[in-house]
Protein backbone atom coordinates (compact mmCIF):
# COMPACT_ATOMS: atom_id res chain seq x y z
CA UNK A 1 0.00 0.00 0.00
CA UNK A 2 1.66 2.47 -1.27
CA UNK A 3 1.47 6.90 -0.56
CA UNK A 4 2.80 8.72 -3.85
CA UNK A 5 3.26 12.72 -3.71
CA UNK A 6 4.34 14.31 -7.25
CA UNK A 7 4.16 11.19 -8.82
CA UNK A 8 7.18 10.38 -6.40
CA UNK A 9 6.22 6.90 -4.02
CA UNK A 10 6.63 8.06 -0.25
CA UNK A 11 8.44 5.30 1.51
CA UNK A 12 8.34 6.42 5.12
CA UNK A 13 5.61 8.85 6.05
CA UNK A 14 6.49 11.15 10.08
CA UNK A 15 4.42 13.33 11.55
CA UNK A 16 6.31 15.59 14.13
CA UNK A 17 9.69 13.39 14.13
CA UNK A 18 7.41 9.98 15.07
CA UNK A 19 7.71 7.24 12.19
CA UNK A 20 3.74 6.78 11.20
CA UNK A 21 3.48 3.22 11.01
CA UNK A 22 -0.53 2.68 9.03
CA UNK A 23 -2.83 5.33 7.90
CA UNK A 24 -6.72 4.66 7.19
CA UNK A 25 -9.33 6.35 5.10
CA UNK A 26 -12.90 5.62 5.94
CA UNK A 27 -12.20 2.45 7.38
CA UNK A 28 -9.37 0.73 5.22
CA UNK A 29 -5.99 0.63 5.77
CA UNK A 30 -4.10 2.81 2.76
CA UNK A 31 -0.36 2.86 4.23
CA UNK A 32 1.82 0.49 6.02
CA UNK A 33 5.26 0.58 6.68
CA UNK A 34 5.19 -2.90 6.91
CA UNK A 35 5.56 -5.16 4.11
CA UNK A 36 2.83 -7.01 2.71
CA UNK A 37 2.30 -10.92 3.90
CA UNK A 38 3.32 -12.62 0.87
CA UNK A 39 6.23 -10.05 -0.25
CA UNK A 40 9.48 -12.15 -1.99
CA UNK A 41 12.17 -10.89 0.06
CA UNK A 42 14.66 -13.12 -2.06
CA UNK A 43 15.14 -13.24 -6.21
CA UNK A 44 15.86 -17.13 -6.48
CA UNK A 45 13.64 -20.06 -6.07
CA UNK A 46 15.42 -23.68 -5.58
CA UNK A 47 18.50 -22.69 -4.13
CA UNK A 48 20.29 -24.30 -0.85
CA UNK A 49 22.40 -22.58 1.60
CA UNK A 50 26.04 -24.32 2.38
CA UNK A 51 27.66 -21.84 4.80
CA UNK A 52 30.89 -24.12 5.56
CA UNK A 53 31.00 -24.44 1.95
CA UNK A 54 31.42 -28.55 2.62
CA UNK A 55 30.24 -28.72 -1.27
CA UNK A 56 33.16 -26.61 -2.29
CA UNK A 57 29.86 -25.42 -4.54
CA UNK A 58 29.26 -21.90 -2.85
CA UNK A 59 29.07 -19.10 -6.07
CA UNK A 60 27.80 -22.14 -7.86
CA UNK A 61 25.17 -24.48 -9.08
CA UNK A 62 23.85 -28.21 -7.80
CA UNK A 63 23.06 -30.33 -10.42
CA UNK A 64 20.78 -33.42 -9.77
CA UNK A 65 18.36 -35.20 -11.70
CA UNK A 66 16.48 -32.48 -13.38
CA UNK A 67 16.96 -30.11 -10.65
CA UNK A 68 19.67 -27.64 -10.97
CA UNK A 69 19.84 -24.44 -8.78
CA UNK A 70 22.22 -22.10 -6.95
CA UNK A 71 24.27 -22.67 -3.87
CA UNK A 72 24.75 -19.50 -1.57
CA UNK A 73 27.10 -19.01 1.93
CA UNK A 74 24.97 -16.47 3.13
CA UNK A 75 21.96 -14.60 1.36
CA UNK A 76 21.16 -10.78 1.58
CA UNK A 77 17.13 -10.53 2.24
CA UNK A 78 15.70 -7.53 0.37
CA UNK A 79 14.79 -5.99 3.71
CA UNK A 80 15.46 -5.60 7.44
CA UNK A 81 13.33 -8.05 9.84
CA UNK A 82 11.96 -5.08 11.91
CA UNK A 83 10.24 -4.20 8.02
CA UNK A 84 8.02 -7.21 8.39
CA UNK A 85 4.55 -7.26 9.94
CA UNK A 86 5.47 -10.80 11.86
CA UNK A 87 8.64 -12.13 10.45
CA UNK A 88 10.23 -13.97 7.48
CA UNK A 89 8.53 -17.60 6.01
CA UNK A 90 11.09 -20.19 4.13
CA UNK A 91 9.36 -22.26 2.17
CA UNK A 92 10.53 -25.87 1.61
CA UNK A 93 11.06 -27.96 -1.69
CA UNK A 94 10.01 -31.29 -0.42
CA UNK A 95 13.48 -32.54 -1.71
CA UNK A 96 16.60 -32.08 0.21
CA UNK A 97 20.10 -32.05 -1.40
CA UNK A 98 22.36 -34.37 -0.25
CA UNK A 99 25.90 -34.08 -0.93
CA UNK A 100 28.41 -37.25 -0.67
CA UNK A 101 31.60 -36.39 0.59
CA UNK A 102 34.88 -37.98 0.05
CA UNK A 103 35.45 -40.48 -2.98
CA UNK A 104 31.86 -40.01 -4.47
CA UNK A 105 32.05 -36.42 -4.18
CA UNK A 106 28.22 -35.46 -5.67
CA UNK A 107 25.47 -34.04 -5.50
CA UNK A 108 22.13 -36.94 -4.91
CA UNK A 109 18.46 -36.44 -3.19
CA UNK A 110 16.93 -37.55 -0.05
CA UNK A 111 12.65 -37.71 0.40
CA UNK A 112 11.48 -35.49 3.23
CA UNK A 113 9.37 -37.79 5.43
CA UNK A 114 7.02 -37.35 8.97
CA UNK A 115 7.21 -33.85 8.37
CA UNK A 116 3.75 -32.25 6.81
CA UNK A 117 5.46 -28.54 8.02
CA UNK A 118 7.67 -27.48 4.53
CA UNK A 119 7.55 -23.36 5.86
CA UNK A 120 9.79 -22.26 8.56
CA UNK A 121 8.90 -19.23 10.38
CA UNK A 122 11.09 -16.74 11.61
CA UNK A 123 9.28 -14.73 14.38
CA UNK A 124 10.42 -10.81 14.59
CA UNK A 125 10.50 -11.19 18.07
CA UNK A 126 13.72 -14.34 17.67
CA UNK A 127 16.69 -13.77 15.06
CA UNK A 128 17.27 -17.48 15.01
CA UNK A 129 15.29 -20.53 15.16
CA UNK A 130 16.09 -24.77 14.76
CA UNK A 131 13.93 -26.85 12.87
CA UNK A 132 14.06 -30.79 13.14
CA UNK A 133 13.13 -33.27 10.43
CA UNK A 134 13.25 -36.83 9.06
CA UNK A 135 14.71 -37.54 5.93
CA UNK A 136 14.94 -40.72 3.56
CA UNK A 137 16.73 -42.36 0.55
CA UNK A 138 18.35 -44.90 -0.81
CA UNK A 139 17.24 -47.09 1.85
CA UNK A 140 17.83 -45.60 4.32
CA UNK A 141 16.77 -42.78 7.00
CA UNK A 142 18.31 -39.92 9.10
CA UNK A 143 17.02 -37.11 11.45
CA UNK A 144 18.80 -33.44 10.51
CA UNK A 145 18.51 -30.22 12.35
CA UNK A 146 19.13 -27.06 10.81
CA UNK A 147 19.21 -23.38 12.52
CA UNK A 148 18.48 -20.55 10.27
CA UNK A 149 20.13 -17.31 11.54
CA UNK A 150 19.12 -13.52 10.61
CA UNK A 151 21.47 -10.61 11.50
CA UNK A 152 20.26 -7.52 10.06
CA UNK A 153 19.17 -8.59 5.87
CA UNK A 154 21.52 -11.50 6.24
CA UNK A 155 20.38 -14.93 6.34
CA UNK A 156 22.70 -18.29 7.09
CA UNK A 157 21.55 -22.16 7.57
CA UNK A 158 24.15 -24.20 9.93
CA UNK A 159 23.22 -28.03 9.39
CA UNK A 160 23.40 -30.65 12.33
CA UNK A 161 23.92 -34.26 10.37
CA UNK A 162 24.31 -36.97 12.56
CA UNK A 163 26.11 -38.62 9.32
CA UNK A 164 28.13 -36.10 8.14
CA UNK A 165 31.08 -38.55 7.71
CA UNK A 166 29.48 -39.29 4.57
CA UNK A 167 28.15 -36.44 3.43
CA UNK A 168 25.68 -33.39 4.17
CA UNK A 169 22.12 -32.76 3.55
CA UNK A 170 20.85 -29.07 2.36
CA UNK A 171 17.07 -28.47 2.17
CA UNK A 172 15.96 -27.07 -0.46
CA UNK A 173 14.45 -23.28 -0.05
CA UNK A 174 11.47 -22.57 -2.74
CA UNK A 175 11.08 -19.38 -1.70
CA UNK A 176 11.65 -16.61 0.98
CA UNK A 177 8.60 -14.50 1.92
CA UNK A 178 7.41 -11.65 4.25
CA UNK A 179 4.49 -13.02 7.05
Amino acid sequence: MAIYHNGNKIISLYHKGKKIESVYHNGIKIYSSLLPVGTSVFNDTNFVIDKDNVSGSVGNTYEIESMRGNVYKVITLKYPLSKYKSGVEINLNRRVAWYETGELASWTYLHMVNNGNLSIKIPKSSSKVSYYFDISGSGESYQGNITISINGQQLTMTHLDPNNDVGNFYPIISSITAY
